[in-house]
């Protein structure tokens, strides 16, 4: 399942539209803000915004790797705190798939 997820958002990234606000603002905020005390934005994800940037001078697609990456490791871990609490093999597969399908109605342009 996580699989499908990496694979389904790696191709939304290489033939989707360029950059989201967020995106652009995350890279902004690692390039000339990034501080421990923001209220608006903790330090990490503007920092790896910025190093993703740095070494990938303005792909879209590279900067999205690491939000994919953490996604298909929750689809993982869903489904793994699924089996710690007893569950079956079709009920493991139907809570990685929900978290997997979750993310999709919050994509931009489509919930």
């Amino acid at each position: 399942m996580a699989g499908v997820v990496v694979a389904a958002q790696l191709i939304a990234a290489i033939v989707g539209y360029g950059y989201w606000f967020d995106e652009v603002y995350m890279v902004a905020i690692g390039r000339h803000h990034l501080d421990w005390g923001s209220a608006g934005q903790p330090p990490l994800t503007p920092a790896i915004a910025c190093m993703v940037d740095v070494l990938f001078q303005d792909s879209v697609v590279a900067l999205r790797i690491p939000a994919i990456i953490a996604t298909a490791g929750c689809v993982v871990v869903a489904g793994l705190i699924a089996r710690e609490m007893g569950c079956d093999r079709r009920a493991q597969t139907l809570v990685a798939a929900a978290q997997a399908t979750t993310l999709w109605t919050t994509w931009p342009g489509i919930g």
